[in-house]
């Protein structure tokens, strides 16, 4: 199809090109979901903006080549495909980036693989940016679950994710849902660090040194993306292992970025007290039902992955592959 260049605008002024960046690995059929979610409705941004999207395959297979190729005549923008050999997240995240910057995109927008758009989603963090004159804005990720996840796991919220006010000050945030100014990537050849490739929280990483900095990172709680939750997913050892990963990737994030070594103390007292707090609430939870008794186990593991990751040991979340 023909390529779609930044034109003119309102006013005589050049449009400004919005980078919609996906890395995938082996989820060709949920991509496809994705891809087809990016409609003139979930796109509409009016003529300031061109919208462009690009999809990083993080299989050297090229599992996702098929889904894309599928996509393009569908898609009202032009689409990139390319594929990052080097296994990891943060590798794949940063070869999005260098394509968007070389496109010259002024705004980075991201979402997942496991992920569909809704009606209005990149208008909406466009709008909420320019109102707040934010770096970065991050919306909300709404659970869809797969057919045969329990119920016991949807009425207990354990995929629920909080929500704010539009406008709210965020300190943190994640790629699952944001749009980042440019010139955040000034400067950076590689703004998600390697060394989160396999163990998952170079986003969150990249948030929290975006706000030490005095970056503002701003909540647009219309911006709504849908994710899917595999029944692989809906599962107690799942929601245990998500949890333990949370603590240990905040953990070495705070490792990094602190020099001081203040952050030693804080996160051993952290983590000994989650670890307790779910010991001691876990006999009164076991009498509550299943949800309750899960909650307490997630406690502990929190704390165990936050003391793991004081002693140095990284959990390599993206070893395991979930969704289809």
């Amino acid at each position: 199809m023909p390529e779609q260049r930044p034109g003119p605008a309102t006013g005589g002024h050049p449009a400004s090109t919005v980078a919609i960046c996906v890395v995938t690995y082996q989820r060709p059929l949920w991509l496809g979901e994705l891809l087809r979610s990016l409609t003139d409705a979930s796109l509409a941004v009016g003529p300031r903006y061109v919208p462009i999207v690009i999809v990083v395959d993080n299989d050297a297979a090229r599992s996702a080549r098929a889904a894309v190729e599928a996509a393009i005549p569908r898609l009202p923008c032009r689409v990139l495909y390319q594929v990052e050999a080097r296994r990891g997240i943060s590798h794949a995240r940063n070869h999005a980036v260098a394509i968007a910057l070389a496109e010259g995109a002024a705004f980075v927008a991201f979402v997942d693989d496991d992920e569909v758009v809704t009606p209005g989603w990149l208008g909406e963090l466009l709008a909420i940016q320019e109102i707040h004159g934010a770096d970065i804005v991050s919306g909300p990720v709404v659970p869809r679950f797969d057919d045969g996840v329990p119920q016991w796991i949807i009425r207990g919220g354990f995929f629920a994710r909080a929500r704010f006010p539009t406008g709210t000050v965020r300190r943190i945030g994640a790629t699952n849902n944001c749009l980042i100014s440019g010139r955040l990537f000034d400067g950076r050849s590689e703004p998600f660090d390697a060394r989160f490739a396999m163990t998952g929280g170079s986003d969150m990483h990249f948030f929290k040194q975006v706000a030490r900095a005095g970056g503002k990172i701003v909540w647009a709680d219309r911006a709504v993306v849908e994710e899917w939750v595999p029944r692989s997913r809906a599962r107690i050892g799942w929601l245990l292992q998500r949890a333990y990963r949370g603590g240990n990737a905040f953990t070495l994030s705070e490792r990094l970025l602190d020099r001081s070594g203040a952050w030693v103390v804080w996160r051993v007292a952290k983590g000994v007290g989650r670890t307790l707090q779910g010991a001691l609430i876990l006999l009164p939870s076991m009498l509550l039902g299943r949800a309750p008794t899960v909650r307490a186990l997630q406690k502990t593991a929190l704390g165990a992955g936050t003391l793991a990751a004081v002693l140095g040991h990284r959990y390599h979340e993206y070893r395991a592959v979930h969704g289809r």
